[in-house]
Parts: structure tokens; C-alpha cells; sequence
């Protein structure tokens, strides 16, 4: 028989079916207004964002039937059986195609992965998207419940063992998927009588943020907006890691202050509490969908329990004591939406909140973030970002760390020089520490995650689903051994005067910890060896020493079992004595407790299991009735173990702020390890020394990210030298691509390195403290928010003057290249006026192609410098235009020609164009000159105030 046809034939065969409706196209139509299950958020609205691939698929069901077909053909694999476009009328539902639809009713928002013996199955409109990516077999039939062209439902299977290998391709596409295990074994039903179908529950959901598993540490963010107040928190479940903020109840502000916040955390889920001020700002609608790579979703508030209901009496009057009232409703709304995930006990534990911005910290708004490439380069990927630089960790929770430390730089002088003296005293030999390092390198090179295992620890110990393993556990207390054994036999060294007062203080607290039998006490009530052994029932059996504490359950099975292993070898006494031979149990195919004999001979009432040509396996009545009661009784024996396990990861999460402690200070030790390597790897890097003034005077400094790029020999230094009493705006003109960009980030880079507390890229530097970077670079529209370029700059530049204080760094590059050049230059000149006069005095450097601008030097000798990229011009007797030699060094001086034929050069534009541009360029040069000349004697005759300039630049941004 033709096991099937091709799923294009079998498309055009329904084409020929006598009634349309029962056709595979009107199957696929009907099953339409069911697709938008497979997003984690429903796609009813507009604003939500969906992965491209499976919208793609949700929006060919929509829209035609037919392209769904042509999607499906793309797997080999797919088979369509040959009846696909037969008419029939529906038949008796077997039980699990009602429990796959009651199932399907209850969670109708997700992908159903049913545990079905030893696969996991997608059954009905489930299985197309699965099927296609994840390119297996796609397995005909009915596709929605009113579908009746076959007699069962539509599926695509996978082994059990490779279920989560799977998952995570699912996750990645979009997918939001339950899990429905079988909650009963065959055993314990036949033990037990149990008839009908299996039990069957949904054991886990999972979205992309929500798998813990294998994540890779996604934020989810909840954000309510209430008109006149807003507020958000954000969530990473891997980790337990809780981060709340609120914002200003000016709205400009306020959308800024959320602008920052999510490009810090970088959430890929963001949940909006819908509300009517919600619906009504359209503000916050085009910033959220700026952030395209994040799935966003309405839930409103009316559905959401307050928090007293939701969280025990003690936990929930911390929160709401200790936070605002939308900081609640966020909380609220997010234990409501993790509840299904069973991470919800997140909350559970205060200790990991903690507030987004604080005084402590430098602020880096998202602007700053993009165009320093703190975390993403242009390409969006992380090489060549500061981070990239600075990352030498060795361990996942270092790793957090430092970018921590990276996104939030000290203020604090006393806390900046602690750790400068902590890398300084790392880079002298100490054994003590030598050996610590060492163990901190393992913990890296076996891929442990120490603040993943203890909240997965966490959540299985408050009823979550089992998320962690035995021999993860085992690890992490081994490891956590390791730790608290080095500190306790070094302890007298780590308090060596050579070693700082910051790492001195660390190993202090960790000798504090190492001083309490916690750890000691846990492991020694588990046998370590179980953990591996192969087989995972060997793990679990095995896994507690009953010796020294004794577990009554577990011991009662163990001796049920012996027991029945002892009735087994009694009744093989009495098999020989009826047989006559000298036999023994055998296995054959897992299938202990055989008795072979050769051909057919074995009594008639023994069981025949197997044979072969000259042997037949045998299990005799009396065996099979203890057969069966062993299963019975090692089933119950791993749910004892099980339990008993349940119990252990309690005791350990009551220790969960003991074991938080013993991580941070680890993480923070690697860090202090990641800086060391960075301040020690790389040649000609010094000690910053601190300044109460604000300043940065760095010798012969170099930008940090791009000398590692490239060949450190072929890197030209500059000196860098700004104070607020001198040289506090430094107006910077030269050449395109003469490394005018590359200077002022590597000032700002100097800065946060600094603040960080890393050495510098440099001879020797003395750099202020700064509260906040402000930078405004680039050139770009912003189509989603319905902004022009010139738009953009404008806003920026808003909230940066607004965002001033007088510990301010402030880079802007290029202001009024947006608009015309008599309006560029007026909005220039305005702009760095404003700053130059600001009472604030914040350093600022100034990126420009405007030379005219050169003039407030002579207005403001002592606080303005005007600066170039220094090039050299190499005439051509065959060209008529000059070549450009960049040097790359800051010199003093304006420029006026920005050698822009010198780029279209370089970018491989023919020398006809080039020169023909050249020729009218020269004839321009003039009159454009005199025009910007005009512009500045208007601007100067008119000559404004501070005040009223900013006045003016509000106005503009208004009007734009």
C-alpha cells in the first residue's frame, strides 16, 4: 500500500472534493482563528511583537490556506496520508485525542508537548509549526476538533530523552509551550488496578525568558503607566535576580528614564499593564516598539489579585512598605504571569531586589550605552564593546557581575580607589590568593552556575516542578566546600598586609562562612559516589547515607525489596527441582528473571517473554507474581527517594541568604580577577589617580577597545587634557574618518574605566568623578517613532540639557547636521554657547564640520579650545585634487575642509565623479564661507542669554 502522497498533490486532490467544506484547504481555513496560540501573547493587537518565523506561519494560515501547504513541503519528511481529501463523518473520540482537546481548551495559548509512552507528541494544528521547525515528520489528520477527514488528529512526536534539546528550538522561534507529562507509571496502575486512560497534567510552561534550564538569562519586565505616575520591575528567573525603578511624573522625563532602563536590562519579554493611560499614550507605544527584539503584551490590572493575597503576610508587607504603589501592581502583575511558569516564589525572596538606579552609581542613559557600544557594537553583537574588553571572568555569576559593574560605575571616591588598590595588590604573587584563583578557574571550567542551581534549588524546594538534578546539587556543595576549605586553611594569609583592605575585607566575610558547618553538614548526609552513577535510578536509590541518617521510608522499601530478591533466588531453588537442570535467571532486553530452556519445552503454564530458534525464555507463575510486586515496590522506592530529595533541597534553600553571600563575594572576587587581567594583559596600561576637580589629564592615552582590535604598534596615542578651569569645552573639527569619533569616546571611556576601577590605557592619567555621561552621536532617523533625523538630534539634545548636573561629561558630535546650514550652524552655535556659559560647568567636547564656530574661542579664551585631527595633504600630479594622509593626533587649531572627496576616494567612487565635485566644490567654497560668515555676525549681533537659548531649543523641539 502507498504509504502517502506528496502534501502539494494532496492539496490539488481536495481542490476536486465534492463538498469545500470538509477540503484540506477549509481544514487549514477553519483551524485559522486558532494560530494565534502560537505566540506567548496574544497577536489581537498591534502593538505586540512576534518572532518573524512563526508569525510568518500564524499569518499564511491566516490569510491563505494553501501557502501553509507549501511551508510544510519544505521537510522531506512530511506525509500526507492518501485519503487526505476523502469525506467522512466524525467518529467516536478515542480518550486521549478528548484529553489532547480538553487539554487544548484549558491552555489554549500554547504548544501541547503530550508525554505519550517514551515520546513526547504534538498533536492537531500543534504539530504544523513544530513539524517545520524542527523539520520532522508530520503525521496526517485532523488538524482542529470540527475537523473529521480522518479518524484521529494530526501529529509529530520526538523521544522523551531529547525533549528540552527540542524545546529550546521551539522557544527560540517564538513558541510558548506546556508540557503535559504522564503523572502515573504502568506499573503502579497495574499494582494498583487502575483502568483507562493515563493520568496526564501539565507539568511546565515555558517561554523563551521563563526556561530556566538551559536559558541564557533572559529579563522579563513589567511596566504600569497610571497617568501621573510610572513604574516598572523587571525579573531574570534564571538567576532570581529582582530590579525595580520608578520614574519621574513629567512624562518626557519619564519615558527617557524607561528608555534607560530597558536598555540596560534588554528585557525579551515586557508586560504592560492595560490600563486607559496606557491606551491613550501613544509615546509610550512607539518606545516599546523600538525595542524590537522583545515581545510585549497587554494584561489588564482589574485580573490581577492584590499582592496581600498573593504573597505570604510578612514577604508582601515588605514590598508594600518598601515600594510605591505601581511598583506593587507590577510586582502583582508578575507573579500573576509567572504563576503558570511556576517561578512565581521569585518574590519569595526580598534579598534579591534591589533598585535600578541609585545615588551610588553613575548614570549611563540608553543613548550613552548605544553610542559608547558599551554591551552591543553596531552589528549588535558583543566584539568590540567595552565589555568585550573588560571580560575576563572565569564563571557565569562573574560574568553578571561585572556587567554590573560595567553598566553602573562609582561615584563613590573611596569605593573607586578600593578596588584600584584591590588590582594593584592582585598583581603582586601571593600564593593564598594564587590557589583561590585556581579554584574559581574550575568552578569556569566545569561550567557551574552557582545563582542558576540555587534558584532552581529554590523553586522546587516551594513546589515548583523538579528543575535541578542530584548530581547538580552534589556539585554545587562540593564546590561551595571547595571555597570555604581554601579561605579556612589560608585565612592567617589572606590577612598579609601586601593584600588590600577590599580583598581583605571579602576573604574575612568568607572565613566568617567558612567558620559555620552548613555545607559540611548537608554533604555528609548524601553518599557522592551515586551521583554518577549511569543510571539515574542507581543515582536516586543510592544518593542519601541511611546510615548515619536514616530515612524510614526509604529503608522500609529497600527491605520490602530485599525481601522479595531473597523469595526470587528461594523460588529458582524450587524451578531446578522441577525442571531438573542446573538453570539461572538471565536478562534479555531489560527484561529480567528468565529462565531459558532450549526449544519448547518449558511447562505450559510458565510465561513465554522471548525466544530464538533454539531457546525459549520463560517466567514462571510464582516469579511473575514477584516480578511484578518488585516493580511495585521500586517504584515506590524511587518515590520515597524522591520525597526524601524534596525535603533535602528544603533544607538547603533554608540557607539560601547563607549561600547568596558566599556567591556575591565569589563573583566579586572575579571580577577584581577580570579587572586585573585587563589593567595586567595589556602593555603600558597605569593607576588612575582620583581628582576631587572635575578633570581628565591622561598622557599619551588610547582608546582601549580599538587598540585591541587592532596591532597595539600601530596605535597613536593623544594626550588628553579638559578641566573645569581650563580647556572645559574643547570644539574638535578635521578631516571625515581622521579619528575625531574614536578621540571623544576614548575620553568617555577613560572616564568609566576609571569609575569602574580599572587601570587606564595610558602613561599615567588624573581623572575627576563624574555622575553621569551625555551623548549625543550619529546621524539617524527614527521611523518607528516618527522622527526625522534632525527631530532626533533635537530631542537629544533636549534631554541632555535638562539631564545636566556639574559633574557632567557631555560629547556631542555633529548637532545641526540634520537641517539646513544656516539653521545648523544658529542650532550649534546655540547649543555649545548654552554649555560654555552654563553655571554647571560641565566638560564638554564638541565634534563639528562648522569652522566658523571657531570664534568662541576668542569670546571665552580660558574655558574654550579649538582642536584637529591631524592629516597631511600629498599633492598628485595626476589628479587634481589633493590625497589625505590621516595622523590620527589631536592637534590645536580649526580645519575647514572636511576632504570629503578624500572618503569617496577611499569608498571606490570613479575619478571622473570625484573630480568633477572637486571642481564644484572649489567654485562653492566661497560663497559658502561668506554665507556662514553671515550666519555667525546674525547670531552674534543677536547674542541671547543662557537662559533664553534654552528657551529657544525647547521651542524648537516643540515645534519639530
Amino acid at each position: 500500500m502507498k504509504r502517502g502522497i506528496d502534501i502539494v498533490q494532496a492539496l490539488k486532490n481536495s481542490k476536486r472534493s465534492k463538498s469545500s467544506d470538509d477540503s484540506v484547504e477549509s481544514k487549514l481555513s477553519k483551524a485559522s482563528p486558532d494560530l494565534s496560540q502560537y505566540a506567548a501573547v496574544q497577536i489581537s493587537k498591534e502593538d505586540v511583537t512576534v518572532n518573524p518565523e512563526v508569525k510568518s506561519t500564524i499569518d499564511n494560515h491566516k490569510k491563505e490556506p494553501p501557502s501553509i501547504a507549501s511551508s510544510i513541503k519544505k521537510s522531506p519528511k512530511t506525509v500526507i496520508g492518501k485519503h487526505a481529501n476523502s469525506t467522512k463523518k466524525p467518529k467516536k473520540r478515542t480518550p486521549l485525542d478528548q484529553q489532547f482537546i480538553d487539554l487544548k481548551n484549558e491552555y489554549p495559548d500554547c504548544v501541547l508537548a503530550i508525554q505519550v509512552g517514551y515520546k513526547y507528541k504534538f498533536f492537531g494544528v500543534d504539530a504544523v509549526p513544530v513539524s517545520r521547525i524542527l523539520n520532522i515528520m508530520f503525521i496526517p489528520g485532523n488538524l482542529t476538533e470540527r475537523d473529521a477527514t480522518h479518524d484521529k488528529f494530526a501529529y509529530c512526536s520526538v523521544p522523551d530523552n531529547r525533549l528540552h534539546i527540542h524545546l529550546q528550538r521551539l522557544l527560540t522561534n517564538g513558541l510558548k509551550v506546556a508540557v503535559v507529562s504522564q503523572t502515573e507509571s504502568a506499573v503502579l496502575r497495574e499494582a494498583e488496578s487502575s483502568k483507562g486512560l493515563f493520568l496526564r497534567e501539565v507539568t511546565a510552561i515555558y517561554t523563551k525568558a521563563t526556561y530556566i534550564e538551559e536559558g541564557s538569562g533572559d529579563f522579563i519586565s513589567c511596566i504600569t503607566w497610571n497617568g501621573t505616575s510610572a513604574g516598572a520591575v523587571t525579573v531574570q528567573p534564571c538567576t532570581g535576580e529582582i530590579i525595580v525603578e520608578d520614574f519621574s511624573e513629567k512624562e518626557p522625563e519619564a519615558l527617557s528614564e524607561l528608555q534607560t532602563y530597558l536598555h540596560h536590562l534588554r528585557p525579551s519579554e515586557i508586560i504592560v499593564t492595560d490600563n486607559e493611560a496606557t491606551k491613550e499614550n501613544d509615546k509610550l507605544s512607539r518606545l516599546l516598539k523600538s525595542f524590537g527584539g522583545a515581545r510585549i503584551s497587554y494584561k489588564p490590572f482589574d485580573e490581577v489579585s492584590p499582592i496581600e493575597e498573593l504573597l505570604p503576610a510578612s514577604i508582601a508587607n515588605y514590598y508594600v512598605t518598601n515600594h510605591s504603589t505601581t511598583t506593587t501592581q507590577c510586582i502583582s502583575q508578575l507573579i500573576t504571569y509567572l504563576k503558570d511558569f511556576s517561578l512565581d516564589q521569585i518574590f519569595t525572596v526580598p534579598s534579591n531586589v534591589s533598585k535600578f538606579s541609585t545615588k551610588m552609581y553613575m548614570n549611563l542613559p540608553g543613548n550613552t550605552l548605544k553610542a559608547l557600544e558599551i554591551f552591543q557594537n553596531s552589528s549588535g553583537t558583543e566584539k568590540g564593546t567595552l565589555f568585550w574588553h573588560l571580560d575576563h571572568t572565569h564563571t557565569k555569576m562573574g560574568r553578571r557581575m561585572l556587567q554590573k559593574w560595567v553598566s553602573k560605575p562609582l561615584i563613590d571616591n573611596a569605593s573607586i580607589q578600593e578596588r584600584l588598590d584591590a588590582i594593584e595588590s592582585l598583581m603582586n604573587y601571593n600564593y593564598a590568593v594564587e590557589v583561590f584563583e585556581g579554584i574559581i578557574k574550575k568552578i569556569g571550567r566545569d561550567e557551574s552556575d552557582w545563582e542558576k542551581s540555587m534558584i532552581k534549588i529554590h523553586y522546587t524546594a516551594n513546589g515548583s516542578q523538579n528543575r535541578v538534578t542530584r548530581k547538580e546539587v552534589v556539585q554545587l556543595l562540593l564546590q561551595f566546600r571547595s571555597v570555604i576549605d581554601t579561605v579556612y586553611k589560608f585565612k592567617s594569609s589572606f590577612k598579609d598586609s601586601s593584600i588590600s583592605k577590599l580583598l581583605q575585607s571579602m576573604f574575612s566575610e568568607l572565613a566568617e562562612l567558612a567558620s559555620t558547618p552548613i555545607v559540611n553538614d548537608l554533604l555528609s548526609r548524601v553518599k557522592i559516589e551515586a551521583v554518577y552513577r549511569e543510571e539515574v535510578e542507581d543515582q536516586k536509590k543510592e544518593f542519601f547515607d541511611l546510615d548515619s541518617h536514616p530515612h524510614e521510608g526509604i529503608k522500609s522499601e529497600l527491605n520490602a525489596i530485599s525481601e522479595l530478591e531473597q523469595a526470587l533466588q528461594d523460588e529458582l531453588v524450587e524451578i531446578k527441582k522441577i525442571i531438573k537442570k542446573p538453570v539461572d535467571y538471565m536478562t534479555v532486553s531489560r527484561e529480567p528473571y528468565l529462565i531459558a530452556l532450549r526449544g519448547d519445552s518449558g511447562p505450559q503454564d510458565w510465561l513465554k517473554i522471548s525466544a530464538t530458534k533454539t531457546v525459549t525464555r520463560y517466567r514462571p507463575p510464582k516469579v511473575s507474581k514477584l516480578y511484578k510486586e518488585l516493580l511495585y515496590h521500586q517504584e515506590k522506592l524511587i518515590q520515597q527517594c524522591d520525597e526524601a530529595f524534596a525535603t533535602f533541597l528544603k533544607d538547603i534553600d533554608s540557607h539560601y541568604t547563607y549561600f547568596s553571600r558566599l556567591i556575591k563575594i565569589v563573583a566579586e572576587i572575579d571580577c577584581l580577577l577580570s579587572l586585573k587581567a585587563t589593567s595586567s594583559s595589556n602593555s603600558g596600561y597605569s593607576k588612575p589617580i582620583l581628582s576631587d576637580k572635575q578633570m581628565i589629564k591622561a598622557k599619551r592615552s588610547r582608546n582601549p577597545v580599538i587598540e585591541n582590535l587592532t596591532s597595539t604598534s600601530q596605535y597613536v596615542a593623544n594626550d588628553i587634557e579638559i578641566s573645569y578651569d581650563e580647556n572645559r569645552v574643547l570644539i574638535i573639527t578635521g578631516p571625515n574618518m581622521g579619528g575625531k569619533s574614536s578621540y571623544v569616546k576614548q575620553v568617555a571611556l577613560i572616564a568609566l574605566m576609571t569609575q569602574i576601577g580599572c587601570y587606564l590605557p595610558c602613561e599615567s592619567a588624573i581623572v575627576g568623578i563624574f555622575d553621569t555621561i551625555l551623548v549625543r552621536m550619529g546621524a539617524e532617523d527614527n521611523i518607528l517613532k516618527g522622527e526625522s533625523t534632525f527631530m532626533v538630534e533635537m530631542s537629544e539634545c533636549s534631554t541632555i540639557i535638562k539631564s545636566l548636573t556639574n559633574k557632567s561629561l557631555v560629547i556631542l558630535d555633529e548637532i545641526g547636521r540634520g537641517t539646513g546650514t544656516e539653521d545648523g550652524i544658529a542650532i550649534a552655535y546655540s547649543i555649545i554657547s548654552y554649555l560654555i556659559e552654563e553655571p554647571r560647568l560641565p566638560l564638554t567636547l564638541f565634534i563639528t564640520h562648522y569652522p566658523s564656530l571657531k570664534v568662541l574661542e576668542d569670546t571665552h579664551p580660558k574655558n574654550v579650545a579649538n582642536y584637529h585631527m591631524g592629516f597631511m595633504e600629498v599633492a598628485k600630479a595626476d589628479q587634481e585634487w589633493p590625497d589625505v594622509t590621516f595622523l590620527y593626533t589631536l592637534k590645536r587649531g580649526v580645519v575647514s575642509n572636511s576632504y570629503g572627496l578624500n572618503v569617496a576616494r577611499l569608498a571606490g567612487i570613479p575619478s571622473e565623479i570625484i573630480t568633477k565635485a572637486f571642481k564644484v566644490a572649489e567654485a562653492l567654497k566661497q560663497d559658502i564661507e561668506d554665507s556662514e560668515l553671515s550666519s555667525m555676525g546674525q547670531i552674534l549681533k543677536s547674542e541671547q542669554s543662557s537662559a533664553s537659548k534654552l528657551v529657544e531649543i525647547d521651542r524648537i523641539v516643540s515645534y519639530i
